[in-house]
C-alpha cells in the first residue's frame, strides 16, 4: 500500500518547517545566553569603568592647573611684570569660562526642543481659528 504523492509531499515539508522552528529556537536560546554572559561581563567592566573615570578627573584637574600655571608663567617671562602673570593665569580661566557658557547656552537652546515648540504652535494655531464653512448660495 502506497502513500499518495500529495501526502508525502506535504509531510515533508510540515518536517522541514518544524526542522527549521527547531532551529529558529535554538538559535535564539543560544543568543539569549550570548546576551546574559555579555550583560554579566559588562555589568562587572561598568564598575571598573566608573572608577577610572573618577581616577581621571583629578588628574584632568591636576593637568588643567599646571597648564594654566606654565601660561601664567610665560606671560611672567615675557613681560617681566609679576601682574602680568597673574592676569594672564585670571584670563585664561575667564576666557575658558567664556566658552563653556557660550556652549551651554548652544545646548540649552538645541534641548528646548525648537522644531517641535514651532510645530505645536502651528498645529494650535490651526485648531484655534474657527473652522472654514464653504460658501454657501444665498
Amino acid at each position: 500500500m502506497s502513500e499518495d504523492p500529495a501526502r508525502l509531499r506535504r509531510q515533508s515539508e510540515i518536517d522541514a518547517w518544524l526542522r527549521w522552528l527547531t532551529d529558529l529556537r535554538e538559535a535564539g536560546a543560544a543568543l539569549l545566553r550570548l546576551l546574559a554572559a555579555e550583560l554579566r561581563l559588562a555589568s562587572s567592566d561598568l564598575r571598573r569603568f566608573l572608577l577610572l573615570c573618577l581616577l581621571v578627573l583629578p588628574l584632568v584637574l591636576l593637568a588643567w592647573l599646571g597648564f594654566a600655571v606654565l601660561f601664567s608663567w610665560a606671560v611672567y617671562a615675557l613681560s617681566g611684570s609679576l601682574g602680568g602673570g597673574f592676569a594672564g593665569f585670571f584670563l585664561l580661566h575667564v576666557g575658558i569660562l567664556l566658552v563653556i557658557r557660550r556652549q551651554l547656552r548652544r545646548y540649552r537652546k538645541r534641548m528646548s526642543l525648537p522644531a517641535t515648540r514651532k510645530y505645536i504652535g502651528v498645529i494650535t494655531e490651526g485648531l484655534r481659528r474657527e473652522p472654514q464653512r464653504p460658501d454657501s448660495p444665498d
